[in-house]
């Protein structure tokens, strides 16, 4: 395989759907800079998760991806890849890859147009055998077999939002309270109790966007806790990422919130449930310091006692 590909100079790596599951695909970009030092990294992805992308340094470019096939051929044939890797498999860019003259095409063989593909990766990711991040790098590791899985996050910080003007807490913990609809959520009847019995010493900043107003204001309605901040809809991807980046502690179910503080590397209680494929060893989030807690089993004394160790650990 290294001797077929060669002067690779620009390389498309296509993932087109949901936040963490392009956070959980940059790993890829970092390989793809480990092995092609030279080469330009493009990323192709939905125009909302264009910010997430933006903080990688090992994108060079950002493709947006509007699922126009006419459109996409074009853009192709204008920067010219020798190399595109379809992490999120889609015709209409399989099909464009082929079309436009991409030389090396790197996808599925389980997909019934896996035949626009001339560099076949036989794994089911639905086993859940591997993490997604490690799913991600086995697109080139089975063809560069000495990869390893290990990566770091290279981030350009200087894309962070300033935030002064919440005039935010010196420490604050983070929950953002719904996945909508990519995992199971906790029950707002547990959190409720848990946000009536938390007495910490830092403040709770509940986060969401502007279609969690209502769940979010129906969780607190009735809570008297000066302890927690509402900053539902009030921040923008950008500003979530700033603020996730400078929370001591994100808690939130398997959704892209939680995959951004695990990009930031901060220490997460995620909530996962045991099935396949919806489990953190397909799907937790990539930081060093990790709580893992069953939505459907859970507790509010569970979250506070979970609380109480991650403290704990940090005296």
């Amino acid at each position: 395989m290294t001797d077929r590909i060669k002067n690779i100079n620009r390389i498309v790596i296509s993932r087109t759907d949901r936040i963490g599951d392009v956070i959980l695909t940059l790993p890829l970009a970092a390989k793809a800079k480990e092995i092609f030092p030279n080469a330009k990294i493009y990323f192709l992805c939905n125009e909302y998760v264009k910010d997430i992308v933006s903080l990688s340094a090992d994108v060079d470019e950002i493709l947006i991806f509007n699922n126009n096939l006419s459109e996409l051929k074009s853009v192709f044939k204008n920067i010219k890849p020798d190399l595109i890797i379809n992490s999120f498999p889609d015709f209409k860019i399989a099909l464009a890859g082929i079309l436009s003259g991409i030389k090396f095409r790197i996808g599925t063989a389980y997909r019934w147009y896996s035949f626009l593909f001339n560099l076949k990766v036989k794994e089911h990711r639905k086993e859940c055998k591997h993490h997604e991040y490690e799913y991600n790098i086995n697109l080139l590791k089975n063809f560069f077999p000495e990869l390893n899985y290990n990566f770091n996050y290279k981030l350009k910080r200087n894309l962070f939002t300033n935030l002064d003007y919440l005039n935010l807490p010196e420490k604050y913990f983070i929950l953002h309270p719904t996945s909508g609809g990519s995992s199971v959520d906790v029950s707002p009847e547990i959190l409720k109790i848990f946000l009536s019995k938390y007495n910490g010493q830092e403040k709770i900043i509940i986060t969401g966007s502007e279609n969690d107003e209502t769940f979010n204001s129906n969780l607190l309605s009735g809570i008297n806790n000066e302890k927690i901040i509402n900053l539902t809809g009030k921040l923008n991807l950008n500003g979530l990422v700033s603020l996730i980046s400078g929370c001591e502690l994100m808690i939130a179910n398997s959704t892209g919130p939680l995959h951004i503080a695990g990009m930031l590397n901060k220490p997460v209680i995620g909530f996962y449930p045991e099935e396949i494929p919806m489990n953190e060893k397909r799907w937790g989030p990539l930081s060093d310091e990790k709580y893992i807690l069953r939505p459907q089993k859970i507790t509010e004394i569970e979250i506070l006692n979970t609380l109480n160790l991650y403290k704990s650990k940090k005296q």
